[in-house]
């Protein structure tokens, strides 16, 4: 839409000092809710561990609007990444006729995809209005894990993730958790493993018995890295690294749309065979952040055939 014309509408989140509502929010700036959420999450996790995100200069002058307003406007598509508690929003907007683009945990199950992993899901569901992406984290893994599933087959994984603080938003933890520490999150609140093993399966051909996941919190700022471990199908396949070095360098299943989709990296999996890679700091924004760096491969470790890292 026209910048001049274009909508903001923002979930209701926690500020210091605004009442907590969506209704404190309506009208300001969303500049200025955007630097007052990273101004909070500063304060919370120390300036040396959370830098603030520069405001995109193309949302500059957007206002934010009540939902009210935004289903009497003609906006026909949402990008929603609001808290699964308040994901009636989705229901709400879907129903008023508006397309949603979500990576809220709300819903997740229906209508997910990852376009390089199931293509064909987009083009199978254009008739529908709610459109799901999965935990950071599956997005990531999943890439590596097709690009390694259509070379060799994939028959058992397990995967440990070291998950960064920008992934849990504006939900702030305790700094003690945190800072200088590990926080892992199973038996909490958050039940970020079963979200990882059911969004993988779903997207991956992995027996619910045959996948596992360990999530952890870690204090970096930007950037998930997760360990992985799979046994595969065809290990007559397997001819050294190299050969799974090449699977992710060949796996490139939207490339016919090479200049269509302006966003598109020339390969989602980025293979490095630097010893000591891939890092978070370092990796985490390839192509804009558009695909994900694999390296780190051992073979035949233990039971396991093959194992890498991702970031």
């Amino acid at each position: 839409r026209p910048p001049g014309r274009a909508q903001a509408a923002v979930a209701p989140v926690l500020l210091p000092g605004a009442g907590g509502g969506l209704e404190a929010l309506e009208g300001q700036l969303y500049q200025q809710v955007w630097e007052a959420k990273e101004r909070a999450l500063m304060q919370n996790y120390g300036n040396q561990l959370w830098k603030a995100a520069p405001f995109p200069k193309e949302l500059e002058g957007l206002r934010v609007s009540s939902l009210e307003e935004l289903l009497a406007s003609d906006c026909e598509l949402a990008i929603s990444c609001v808290a699964p508690d308040v994901g009636y929003i989705e229901d709400i907007l879907t129903a008023h006729g508006v397309k949603v683009f979500s990576i809220s945990p709300y819903k997740r199950a229906q209508n997910l995809m990852v376009l390089e992993v199931n293509p064909n899901q987009m083009v199978a569901s254009l008739d529908q209005r709610l459109f799901k992406s999965p935990n950071c984290i599956s997005v990531g893994s999943t890439l590596a894990l097709k690009a390694l599933d259509d070379a060799f087959g994939i028959a058992e994984v397990s995967i440990c993730t070291l998950q960064s603080l920008s992934g849990r938003g504006d939900a702030m933890y305790p700094p003690e958790l945190v800072q200088g520490n590990i926080y892992p999150v199973y038996n909490t609140r958050e039940p970020t493993e079963t979200y990882i093993s059911n969004e993988i399966r779903a997207l991956v051909d992995i027996a619910p018995e045959c996948i596992s996941v360990r999530a952890h919190r870690v204090g970096v700022h930007i950037g998930h890295f997760a360990d992985v471990r799979m046994k595969i199908k065809a290990p007559s396949k397997l001819n050294g690294v190299e050969s799974v070095y090449a699977a992710f360098d060949d796996f490139a299943p939207l490339a016919h749309l090479a200049g269509v989709l302006p966003s598109l990296p020339s390969r989602p999996v980025v293979s490095l065979r630097e010893a000591g890679s891939p890092r978070p700091s370092s990796h985490q924004m390839l192509f804009g952040g558009m695909a994900v760096a694999a390296g780190n491969v051992k073979l035949h470790d233990g039971p396991w055939d093959i194992c890498f890292s991702v970031v």
